[in-house]
């Protein structure tokens, strides 16, 4: 982010930067809004979950981040600092957010970062922004809110090209289950919060998953073997299969942010190849997603096959023979799931 100027960081742009974007948003005016406890007494009438936000900094001033949680929910600075390395959290004072970020407490979000340019101020977001269907946070004015999807939030922080991160509670390891109907809700806000980041690889926003619908997914339940991976009772992580003439085919392996790079994925990928033992397996990625390929490759995956499509990326199919064997050369199957 760079230096912000002296009343650069008006409203106006980030209603213009979401309709560039193409983000669809509301907006509701009230009265100002200067602290969580004002909004606790005076709630704004609407039924997305609100979010605080706070302007921290670490011991030695030299790093500074806006922070994003529920409002109801206590922030925990001391595990917020671990998390981040930081020895200590502390709040940042009036001046120095007015210095960075051209704002006043009490107007406070994520969205301040909305044309900031050289500053060191990170973003971090609690991870249980993607338990809601939506949010509602200031638009750098405590007179207004704006209620967006959580899953526009990574795409209007990279617009802006600042540092952030999602924030999940330390410690646990996810139970890896079987999913069921009644997981399809949660599954699909996952899906939609996790393929984020394949979308912002390629600017395309209109990939497969997430424009599928509830009841495509649903359908998706009944059809596949589908695997979650729960902590704290929330859904962290899915992967999905089906089984077609001796393959097994892989599909929508993902993890929620906060969650990733953790080895999530992995455990997960290895219990879906433990429901079809003895199968040959199959999955494909986008071709620049160097991450999956990364770790398809440590799992035991090889390339046989590249495909390009006129609306979407350009994938790679993987497999991982059963017993050695390597592919027939035969065409495989699309995957149902």
């Amino acid at each position: 982010m760079e230096q912000s100027q002296p009343n650069w960081n008006k409203p106006e742009r980030v209603y213009a930067l979401l309709d560039k974007l193409g983000i669809s948003y509301g907006r509701i005016d009230h009265p100002p809004i200067f602290t969580a406890a004002d909004s606790m007494l005076r709630p704004v009438q609407t039924d997305a979950m609100i979010f605080k936000n706070l302007f921290l900094r670490n011991k030695d001033k030299t790093r500074y981040y806006l922070y994003s949680l529920p409002l109801a929910e206590r922030a925990d600075l001391a595990a917020v600092a671990a998390a981040l390395g930081e020895t200590r959290l502390s709040f940042g004072d009036e001046r120095t957010l007015q210095e960075k970020l051209g704002i006043q407490h009490g107007a406070v979000s994520f969205l301040n970062a909305v044309g900031a340019t050289d500053t060191n101020v990170s973003v971090l977001i609690d991870s249980s922004v993607f338990d809601y269907d939506r949010i509602g946070v200031h638009p750098n004015d405590n007179t207004a809110t704006v209620v967006l999807r959580p899953q526009d939030i990574q795409r209007i922080l990279a617009a802006c090209d600042v540092e952030h991160r999602f924030l999940a509670p330390a410690g646990g390891d996810a139970a890896v289950l079987m999913a069921s109907a009644e997981d399809a809700v949660a599954i699909l806000r996952l899906q939609y919060a996790a393929y984020q980041s394949e979308a912002l690889i390629y600017g395309n926003f209109s990939i497969q998953p997430l424009t599928q619908t509830l009841e495509q997914t649903a359908a998706e339940l009944q059809s596949c073997v589908v695997l979650k991976a729960v902590l704290d009772g929330r859904i962290v992580g899915s992967v999905r299969a089906h089984e077609d003439s001796g393959t097994a085919y892989v599909a929508k392996l993902m993890v929620l942010p906060g969650y990733q790079n953790k080895g999530l994925g992995r455990r997960l990928l290895q219990a879906i190849e433990g429901e079809f033992p003895g199968r040959r397996f199959e999955l494909y990625t986008a071709a620049q997603s160097e991450k999956n390929l990364a770790l398809y490759s440590k799992c035991g995956y090889t390339p046989f096959r590249a495909e390009k499509t006129a609306s979407e990326p350009s994938f790679v199919h993987l497999e991982k023979p059963a017993g050695g064997i390597l592919s027939t050369g035969i065409e495989p199957l699309m995957p149902k799931c």
